[in-house]
């Protein structure tokens, strides 16, 4: 079974630009040494099955402004899907 590419043949370099351009104060959070990492080395992808187990994924990857403090709630995060006013999809609708 393939793949999925999630990243839609966005590089780094992309995200780096469009980061710098929108906000600009996030790019720090990436910073290792002067060099940006996006990506974990140790991210396994897993197969998406069913629309159970991609809600599942959705909420956790939701979650990680609030894990990592930036917002108190998921909604708060203007880029999240969880963010009813500004997401680009939205979770509910693949049911």
């Amino acid at each position: 079974m393939p793949l999925i590419d999630t990243t839609g043949g966005i590089t780094s370099k992309e995200i780096k630009k469009n980061i710098i351009e929108t906000e600009p104060h996030i790019l720090k959070l990436f910073d290792k040494s002067g060099t940006y990492h996006f990506w974990q080395k140790t991210n396994m992808p897993e197969v998406i099955r069913s629309v159970n187990f991609y809600l599942a994924k959705a909420r956790y990857v939701e979650q990680n402004p609030v894990r990592k403090r930036y917002v108190n709630r998921a909604e708060d995060w203007v880029f999240s899907s969880a963010n009813k006013e500004s997401a680009v999809l939205y979770l509910e609708s693949i049911n």
